[in-house]
């Protein structure tokens, strides 16, 4: 019976290495945090790699966090608006009055999306 491969994400050099020991594969989340990721944080995992875990070799996938739409004005608001609410969130624990808005905003506009998703679909 087939059993999918273990993965561990993980931001630091030490959720690499735990990743390499147990050998699993290993996601670099450079979406979480603001601490500095180099690229000898893949390198150790490789370094601290095990078989015997869920994976033969190592693997290594890195996470990011992107926003898509339409116009660069448009990924700037998105982005903006993000930017306000984790400022918010964070700094004065706000974070009710801000989701409702954006859930307003993705209600009115979601058809949009939907509509070009079922006129491109061949």
């Amino acid at each position: 019976m087939w059993v999918p491969p273990v993965w561990m994400l993980g931001s630091s050099d030490g959720s690499a290495e735990i990743a390499g020991v147990l050998g699993a594969g290993f996601v670099l989340a450079l979406f979480i945090g603001t601490h500095d990721r180099p690229p000898e944080i893949i390198q150790r995992y490789k370094k601290a790699f095990q078989t015997g875990g869920s994976l033969e070799n190592p693997e290594a996938i890195i996470a990011v966090a992107a926003i898509c739409a339409d116009s660069k004005e448009e990924a700037e608001y998105i982005a903006s608006s993000h930017t306000y609410w984790k400022v918010q969130a964070f700094r004065h624990g706000a974070r009710d009055a801000f989701f409702l808005q954006m859930k307003s905003w993705l209600k009115e506009n979601s058809y949009r999306y939907l509509i070009r998703l079922i006129m491109t679909k061949p």
